[in-house]
């Protein structure tokens, strides 16, 4: 028996809606090759057509918005995490790895952006070690934390995930060999779709 993908998303706060949710984990669905357990961690379960688990209330610490990605570690088990202004076009079980961690290499900066990570379940202490840290005063955000804590992750091969603003071309759709498009900053989808990028359209709309 093959065992599912975990693909752990995440929604906090009113920036994304349960349809964001809904249509990323039914895009996932229709393009694995492998059967995918798709978990959404969240504040505000209504709406969400996937299974969720509601975000813990944490003693002594007040996570908000991306933060909360550093907590995902904090059970230490297996986990590919997909944000949710991802635009799933391929498979992306074969992003799952069997490392500590794999991770994208931001298109801009120094470091990791943690659009799309994945992990073996080694890294708990990565959540441990953020308690009583500061980094949430300290640091911009969590990719900055993960960078420090794990500088010798593996790195997604080049092509298997593209930066929208970074790494595509126009408007075009992305190239065959290309699992997914991230939507770091801005533009997101929506205003790209706007704009002329049809295939997100396409992508949605099967998704539906």
């Amino acid at each position: 028996m093959i065992e599912p993908v975990p693909v752990f998303l995440l929604k906090w706060g009113t920036k994304y809606c349960a349809a964001d949710v809904n249509r990323l984990a039914q895009s996932i669905r229709r393009h694995a090759a492998r059967p995918v357990n798709i978990i959404c961690f969240t504040d505000d379960p209504a709406g969400v057509q996937t299974r969720t688990m509601v975000l813990p209330k944490i003693d002594d610490i007040e996570l908000h918005g991306w933060w909360w990605k550093v907590w995902l570690f904090s059970a230490g088990i297996p986990f590919l995490f997909l944000d949710l202004d991802c635009v799933v076009v391929g498979d992306v079980t074969a992003l799952h790895r069997d490392a500590p961690l794999t991770i994208l290499k931001d298109p801009w900066q120094e470091g990791f952006n943690s659009s799309v990570m994945s992990t073996n379940g080694s890294l708990s202490r990565v959540w441990k070690d953020f308690i009583g840290s500061g980094a949430i005063r300290e640091m911009h955000g969590d990719q900055d934390w993960i960078t420090s804590q794990v500088p010798d992750a593996v790195l997604y091969e080049t092509g298997l995930c593209r930066s929208f603003k970074a790494e595509m071309k126009g408007l075009d759709r992305p190239p065959a060999d290309c699992r997914l498009v991230y939507f770091h900053g801005k533009p997101k989808p929506l205003d790209a779709l706007m704009r002329g990028a049809f295939w997100i359209r396409d992508e949605w709309g099967v998704a539906a």
